[in-house]
């Protein structure tokens, strides 16, 4: 059983709990973006390694998957994703992040766009997200792959050798 909570905070920051003696008290906060970055980075998704040393954050307004070194307390580097990253998954075998990117993939010149949350989300002609993508980033060498989904992709489960998304916009899950 594990002793420690980690929560996304509205405010940017990233705050880990203990809990002992039935008792949940505030410990650290962490930052997920670097020094120099300005703005809120709105962590969402949050995925811990089983040794409990890096932990990894979806930031919407950074295009970006945080990580984290919890020993140190600092932020270490980002991945880059395409737009609005909502939830992010480790591999089974920890190789490789998973991250669902709510605004989908990066616009082209001929796409209809609107701005939302500093990103520019390709729409349909009712103004809602279009596209959807998953980014498949592996550890070692931070190569990212984009998958299509569909629109609105949120929550990722990751079994084994799949990983299944859940796409509110488009009604569906996808393997």
């Amino acid at each position: 059983t594990g002793t420690r909570l980690y929560a996304s905070v509205s405010n940017g920051t990233i705050v880990e709990a203990t809990y002992e003696n039935d008792k949940l008290e505030k410990a650290r906060t962490f930052t997920p973006k670097p020094a120099d970055a300005k703005g809120n980075p709105r962590p969402a998704g949050l995925a811990l390694t089983r040794d409990g040393k890096t932990l990894y954050a979806a930031c919407i307004d950074r295009n970006a998957i945080a990580e984290l070194s919890l020993e140190s307390g600092q932020f270490v580097k980002e991945y880059k994703t395409e737009n609005l990253p909502f939830d992010v998954k480790l591999s089974t075998d920890e190789s490789m992040l998973l991250a669902s990117n709510w605004g989908g993939r990066i616009a082209k010149e001929e796409d209809e766009t609107l701005e939302a949350a500093g990103a520019v989300i390709v729409v349909n002609p009712y103004g809602g997200t279009a596209t959807g993508s998953v980014s498949r980033i592996e550890r070692a060498s931070g190569v990212t792959t984009h998958i299509s989904v569909p629109p609105h992709p949120t929550t990722i489960l990751v079994d084994e050798t799949r990983a299944f998304v859940a796409c509110a916009a488009g009604d569906s899950v996808v393997e």
